[in-house]
């Protein structure tokens, strides 16, 4: 009867959550219970926000967000304009991108789509060198944490790549992919466009789900490592979320 009992009062507590432990002179959550409550919002441990949190005393920790929920906890809300799918969220590009297409726009004398959305914790690489800014081509990119069931560069971890230049460039592989077979037209945003299936090792774009369009002699892509359908989802959310950068 005791084993019993006590293996009831062991369940409502798993259920209820567990305290959070003293380490290193502050407070966190132990293995296992790694989903971080603070007062009675729950933070998802892959959220950006919830390394916001770090250094504050959780309420209780618990084994998933699902249990938090069950035990009354409701999930934080993400701020406006912010997006989570499937776990990647997809955050207001830092400042300094708007200023790079700003640069870009004024270098190339044509507008530039700038991201207003870019994966959280992506630290975009934005060249400006000779090689970058050569021949009107146009290019943001960089790798991002995921979760640990994400597929883009092997598990946990992606690369997004957002480009645009001179339809020339891309006859002559300097953009996209321009020999892939596996294409698929679409109509994006009012205009005719195509997904295309970029074979690895086979062009600048090797092993990216694209998303192509081209629109007076400039052809734009935006692109993430891996053939998904939750890649292509992200795909059309940043591209929907491209806003125009003129040079004046």
């Amino acid at each position: 009867m005791v084993g019993c009992g006590s293996g009831k009062q062991s369940a409502t507590t798993s259920e209820r959550g567990i305290a959070p432990i003293l380490y290193a002179n502050h407070y966190t959550c132990p293995r296992g219970h790694l989903v971080s409550t603070y007062g009675h919002i729950v933070y998802p441990p892959e959220s950006p926000y919830a390394q916001k949190k770090l250094g504050e005393r959780p309420s209780r920790c618990f084994t998933s967000v699902r249990q938090a929920e069950r035990a009354g906890f409701r999930v934080a809300a993400l701020p406006h304009g912010d997006r989570e799918i499937d776990g990647v969220y997809l955050i207001a590009a830092p400042a300094g991108v708007h200023a790079y297409c700003k640069r870009a726009a004024q270098r190339f004398k044509r507008t530039i789509l700038c991201p207003r959305l870019l994966p959280a914790s992506l630290t975009p690489g934005t060249c400006e060198g000779p090689g970058c800014f050569f021949r009107g081509r146009f290019i943001i990119d960089g790798n991002f944490p995921a979760p640990s069931n994400y597929v883009g560069l092997g598990r946990g971890g992606g690369h997004l790549s957002i480009w645009s230049g001179p339809a020339v460039l891309l006859r002559e592989g300097d953009l996209g992919c321009p020999w892939a077979r596996a294409r698929t037209p679409v109509t994006f945003s009012g205009r005719r466009a195509e997904w295309i299936a970029c074979p690895t090792g086979s062009a600048v774009n090797s092993g990216h789900v694209i998303l192509q369009w081209q629109q007076q002699g400039v052809v734009t892509g935006v692109s993430l490592h891996g053939h998904t359908a939750l890649n292509k989802r992200l795909v059309i959310t940043i591209a929907a979320n491209l806003h125009p950068v003129s040079p004046r």
